[in-house]
């Protein structure tokens, strides 16, 4: 197995090659991929390289405090992009995770895969992958160090962006001393904490506030206590506007009551799609569940789409949940 810092030293090496770089991620990005993509940008400007970065769907508003956010492009089949000589993607297991942008991805585009979920493929020609990063963004911190280059303070808001999301603000079981100490040093360096922390959880629209009221009120548990779901259908999007339900950590409320051991978040985007959030408490590997709709994930924190009906979705992810937990 090739080393940590030799994989390191490669990326570093081709990215000081220059040319035109494309940076992405996941669709329906999160604040690792946010806050990744953000600090890559930096990274590859300071390499002599040209980064663009272009994902298939837009940020949500919550992460518009970061400093950098006007960069993160969304594609456009309108849109005339240059010919990328090399792709940096991040926390996608497949390439098929980052949706129509891989229509930008030509038969001699260079691809520098960099993520941290265990069921990554390895896809490109450079494959740095550590399923035992807490977030892809402490790998990002990495790559910065191995090249010899500053972090920046708006590289600090990001990384610790990426490591606070991943985490669950440090409450998940992928919570390590060493994210903790990175974390420190990030705030050595000027991230803002109470800014970041407000900006993501505590910064809620009036509609938002009373949609979450009215949402948790309206969970519903199963299999004697150890599931619960919290249901956003159209209806309840309808009534506090569209994307009211956009609440980063809005999932975790599921695993809130203390005999719960699987929970899920059900968001209903057309008559046919139902987008899943899913967490869970120990052994319970919610991902093996997104995986079998195309979706993943790390083990207590993963998501999927449900082509089907918002009921029809609900009573397929709830059989399926009733075989992954203990007996």
């Amino acid at each position: 197995m090739i080393e940590k810092k030799t994989i390191q030293s490669e990326i570093v090496g081709r990215l000081r090659q220059g040319g035109r770089v494309l940076i992405s991620s996941h669709v329906s990005p999160d604040g690792d991929s946010i806050g990744s993509q953000l600090a890559m940008y930096d990274l590859c400007k300071l390499c002599n390289c040209e980064p663009m970065i272009v994902n298939h769907d837009s940020a949500v508003p919550r992460y518009l405090f970061l400093a950098k956010h006007g960069l993160v492009d969304v594609y456009s089949a309108d849109k005339t992009y240059p010919r990328f000589d090399c792709a940096v993607l991040l926390e996608a297991p497949e390439i098929s995770r980052i949706g129509d942008v891989q229509k930008l991805l030509h038969p001699d585009c260079f691809v520098i895969n960099i993520d941290h979920h265990a069921d990554n493929i390895s896809y490109g020609q450079i494959n740095y992958v550590d399923a035992r990063a807490e977030a892809v963004g402490m790998m990002v911190y990495d790559l910065f160090h191995e090249a010899g280059l500053p972090i920046t303070r708006d590289n600090a808001d990001e990384l610790f962006t990426a490591i606070l999301t991943d985490t669950g603000r440090f409450r998940f079981s992928n919570t390590t001393s060493a994210a903790m100490r990175l974390a420190a040093d990030l705030l050595d360096v000027g991230a803002n904490p109470k800014r970041i922390g407000d900006a993501l959880y505590a910064c809620y629209g009036e509609q938002q506030l009373r949609m979450i009221g009215e949402l948790v009120a309206a969970m519903e548990i199963h299999h004697n206590g150890r599931t619960c779901l919290l249901l956003s259908d159209r209806r309840l999007r309808d009534k506090h506007t569209g994307d009211a339900d956009e609440v980063e950590g809005l999932a975790d409320y599921s695993l809130y009551t203390c005999s719960v051991k699987v929970g899920a978040l059900l968001r209903e985007l057309e008559p046919n799609c139902t987008k899943i959030s899913l967490r869970s408490h120990g052994e319970v590997d919610v991902s093996a569940i997104a995986r079998v709709h195309g979706g993943g994930g790390h083990p207590n924190a993963a998501g999927c789409h449900l082509n089907y009906p918002f009921k029809q979705a609900k009573s397929i992810l709830l059989e399926q949940i009733e075989k992954a937990l203990p007996a």
